[in-house]
């Protein structure tokens, strides 16, 4: 079974060490945090400095997330880097599939793996946070993504509007996508869908969105997009696949997995909208027979 990415995510290291952390110890963490790491790539001194800590107690919490020197922290981090950067053109040699009468067991045992550590590593208090604000009637909801994951963006905005009104996408066909932030308040719950290569544009509407006031909610890798800087809540998915391009299989069970979160919350409101949806939609199913392209009968016939 492939190799799982959990224990080498530094993010990851740092959330479930926050608990035992002291307040010195916090400060440091918090600034590795929301520089994406690269403060670490900064000399101890450096780093203690910026975090207005000793440099000890920048030892010391390298110590706590598993390192034994802070060169090998620093190492730790550049690898990090390394693969937040990383494209199907410089995965494809690691990613080439194995032989055609292996290629099925292993797409599954690749994608059972990445579903278990994407599961594994979500926060239930994270994700409960995401369902509430989502299923809020009070607030008004938008989706947006990058060039692929706007298509999982696009599908927890359609569920949602079987569920509840108030719900938009910021993608539109004739205006820009920064134009339609004209319409974000405070009330406003944004959410972006982002996984590497993370898309600037992506970026600057979360951040004018912010800017706004609104509440952004993040799905994202386990190497985090920049939007996780301005979020309040981030939630992560494998992208681990048997190919040289990222998987979205984990994170369409993340974005279903807040559609039932939605569904359930929202419980009889929401079948009562689903219920008039459906009256709007009268003739939308094939009652008929076979078309006339597979051998039924034309409309001239």
């Amino acid at each position: 079974m492939p190799q799982s990415t959990l224990d080498a995510t530094l993010t990851d290291r740092l959330r479930q060490a926050t608990v035992g952390l002291a307040a010195a110890e916090a400060r440091v963490a918090r600034l590795l945090t929301r520089t994406g790491m690269l403060a670490g790539l900064d000399t101890v001194a450096n780093l203690a400095g910026r975090a207005g800590v000793s440099g000890p107690t920048v030892l010391r919490l390298v110590g706590k997330l598993g390192f034994t020197s802070y060169p090998e922290f620093q190492r730790a981090i550049r690898q990090e880097l390394e693969a937040r950067h990383s494209s199907p053109l410089t995965l494809y040699d690691s990613g080439r599939p194995p032989s055609d009468s292996a290629l099925l067991d292993h797409c599954r045992t690749t994608f059972a793996a990445a579903l278990d550590d994407s599961f594994a590593r979500l926060s239930g208090a994270d994700f409960e946070a995401a369902v509430e604000l989502l299923a809020d009637p009070a607030r008004p909801v938008v989706t947006d993504g990058g060039r692929f994951t706007r298509l999982i963006a696009d599908m927890l905005f359609l569920h949602l509007f079987l569920l509840r009104d108030r719900v938009g996408r910021l993608r539109g066909d004739l205006q820009p996508r920064e134009d339609r932030i004209v319409d974000i308040t405070r009330r406003s719950v944004v959410v972006l869908f982002d996984v590497r290569r993370y898309e600037a544009r992506t970026v600057r509407i979360a951040e004018m969105a912010r800017r706004r006031g609104a509440t952004i909610i993040l799905c994202t890798d386990p190497w985090l997009s920049p939007i996780a800087d301005c979020a309040r809540i981030v939630l992560t998915a494998e992208v681990r696949s048997p190919s040289a391009f990222d998987s979205l299989v984990p994170m369409t069970a993340l974005c279903e997995a807040l559609i039932a979160g939605v569904a359930a919350r929202l419980g009889e409101a929401g079948l009562a909208r689903m219920r008039k949806v459906e009256e709007l939609r009268a003739g939308y199913e094939w009652t008929g027979g076979r078309p006339a392209a597979c051998g039924g009968k034309g409309e001239g016939s």
